[in-house]
């Protein structure tokens, strides 16, 4: 649950409440639109990875006249876990994007969007270093299957436990729509600082900063003609709007 405050003076859009940190075009994405069932491994690694991608905070959000840019900027408490509620020192995150349209046509169809995030995230300092304070991973089939049955695919607690002051993410996004054709990809790099590493069963021993990174690429075709509906306020995509319904006949699949 957020509230959003529209044309606020100088501010733009203010959004108070649960809301997605603006990082990730995918992430921002709402998940009724997807191109796929799943999200990508970014988001449980990165985005979203034990609150479901909401965090509480204050975030404010300008688009220029024209609609080609857009930026936002956040603070938020970096909870982990789905209720939107932890206590500790140091758990919050600022968090902004930068987004813009270079190429477009007049109802963007053709269209090239570039984009960059960016993220600094603290961690609470009085969880055990046996325990740790920080988790990457990522897992199989999130919307389709049990969680406790998904599979780790990769994570850090495989081998022991990490304990971490702090994170810093960068984010290049990248999508290209030429009419029914979708290009798109993002890049995480994740610099974990001042990290300890616990080894199970082993002696905690200091490891300096960890990377960590991912990315995806998905090409999309739609064989209908369509085309992804840029939302350009929010710099996202959005609902597809589909050309004409399509009705199973003795023939074959007909539309109208």
């Amino acid at each position: 649950l957020w509230f959003a405050f529209n044309d606020v003076p100088y501010l733009g859009v203010v959004r108070v409440g649960n809301q997605k940190e603006p990082i990730g075009m995918e992430h921002l994405c709402s998940s009724r639109f997807l191109d796929f069932m799943e999200r990508s491994y970014l988001q449980d690694a990165f985005y979203g990875p034990f609150n479901n991608g909401f965090t509480p905070g204050l975030s404010l959000l300008q688009v220029n006249e024209a609609t080609t840019v857009t930026g936002s900027l956040g603070i938020y408490k970096n909870v982990e876990n789905v209720f939107a509620y932890d206590t500790g020192n140091g758990e919050y995150a600022l968090t902004g994007r930068l987004t813009c349209v270079p190429l477009s046509s007049e109802d963007d169809a053709r269209l090239l969007h570039l984009g960059c995030a960016a993220s600094f995230r603290g961690y609470d300092q009085d969880t055990s270093v046996t325990t740790g304070n920080i988790r990457i991973r990522s897992r199989a089939s999130l919307r389709n299957g049990p969680g406790p049955l998904n599979p780790h695919l990769a994570d850090t607690n495989f081998t022991g436990r990490l304990f971490a002051d702090n994170q810093a993410l960068i984010a290049p996004e990248i999508a290209l729509v030429y009419g029914p054709w979708l290009w798109q990809s993002e890049y995480v790099a994740g610099f974990i600082n001042n990290t300890q590493f616990t080894p199970n069963g082993g002696v905690t021993s200091d490891v300096g900063q960890v990377f960590v990174q991912g990315q995806y690429v998905e090409v999309l075709y739609f064989l209908t003609g369509e085309h992804r509906h840029y939302e350009r306020y929010e710099g996202r995509f959005g609902r597809v709007k589909r050309h004409s319904n399509a009705v199973w006949t003795r023939c074959g699949i007909q539309s109208w």
